[in-house]
């Protein structure tokens, strides 16, 4: 039997209505959406679930921008006008979106969670990706470039608020209730393919100059100042405060 291929399209009548149930559930069941008035969610939720096109993460993400926008009339109105066409679009704006002195810090928290994908060899160390651990690392390799930064406070929440629907924070053993583990990841594959791209958005382009240094360069530099930490603290600990400097803590796991 000859082979047979033929485009599929997502946007269809039946994916529609499934992302049209989507974007209602979040508005009508999310917290920040409790006092906007009905007729601005049902544009909302007309607007979004039309320009998604097929694309369930692109609603969601619409939603999660929208609901930053304190029930403004006026910037939703103009936000609805003005949707992104691409995912790669929405996210080069939550970048622009972050305020100037908080960009530095998202940069590294993508950064250290890209570790997770790029230095497999780190083991235990790098999979799963701790919450705690991905904030003290961002914090003290955002410092180093950013000395100014010690002055603020960044937490879990936090990180929710700044990164959106960049990365997903979730329950590390959801079936232990005792257990408060959170794990950090980047949201979705095509969160990467847009760090990664050839020729940095404008976005990307505006947090790495305030970042000084490419994200690969940032993390890898300081594993291996973590690993020349670990390996020499074992045999000398003057010796290891000799080679870092004091820059890094014996451990970087909360």
């Amino acid at each position: 039997m000859a082979p047979f291929s033929a485009p599929v399209s997502m946007s269809n009548p039946f994916v529609n209505e499934d992302i049209r149930r989507l974007v209602r559930a979040q508005l009508r069941t999310g917290r920040e959406f409790r006092r906007w008035p009905d007729d601005l969610l049902t544009k909302i939720e007309h607007t979004v679930s039309t320009g998604a096109q097929g694309m369930f993460w692109w609603a969601v993400c619409q939603v999660e921008v929208i609901k930053r926008l304190k029930c403004d009339r006026w910037l939703v109105e103009s936000t609805l006008k003005n949707l992104p066409k691409t995912l790669h679009e929405t996210y080069d704006r939550i970048l622009i979106a972050i305020p100037i002195e908080d960009r530095i810090w998202v940069y590294h928290v993508l950064a250290w969670i890209c570790l997770e994908e790029d230095l497999p060899f780190l083991g235990d160390i790098g999979k799963p990706m701790m919450s705690s651990f991905v904030l003290k690392a961002a914090t003290r390799s955002a410092t180093s470039v950013a000395p100014h930064l010690q002055v603020r406070h960044y937490d879990l929440e936090t990180l929710r608020e700044l990164c959106g629907c960049l990365v997903q924070v979730s329950d590390l053993n959801p079936k232990n209730a005792n257990d408060t583990s959170k794990e950090v990841t980047l949201a979705q594959y095509t969160v990467r393919e847009y760090l990664d791209l050839p020729t940095p958005p404008f976005g990307l382009q505006e947090v790495r100059k305030l970042s000084q240094v490419p994200i690969r360069h940032t993390f890898q530099v300081t594993v291996f100042k973590q690993v020349l930490y670990m390996t020499a603290i074992e045999s000398d600990q003057a010796l290891a405060h000799s080679l870092l400097g004091c820059s890094i803590s014996p451990t970087l796991e909360g």
